[in-house]
């Protein structure tokens, strides 16, 4: 950006710690500011993203536990398929 444009400098100053956009003019190791595109959407980070991953490690924990417990009653002599219909029966009256 120029000294002498001053248009542009006081815009810069109204947007203080504000996000923008700006359209760059690169020559060699200067970059220059051609033009202020616009105020970009500050993003908080991570609160659904936290969520979302809760949810999906909850999941992946729970299924860990019910082939846990489907081995549990295959050792205690219930067959397999037998013990993956008692797990299952049991997830639907917890739910």
């Amino acid at each position: 950006m120029a000294c002498w444009d001053a248009l542009m400098a006081e815009n810069l100053k109204n947007r203080l710690n504000v996000p923008i956009g700006v359209e760059l003019a690169v020559k060699g190791d200067f970059k220059n500011i051609k033009k202020i595109l616009a105020t970009l959407p500050v993003e908080v980070p991570g609160v659904a993203l936290q969520v979302d991953k809760f949810a999906e490690a909850r999941a992946v924990k729970n299924t860990t536990m019910y082939v846990s417990y489907v081995k549990d009653l295959v050792v205690s002599g219930i067959l397999p398929e037998k013990a993956v219909e008692i797990i299952k029966q049991a997830i639907k009256e917890f739910e």
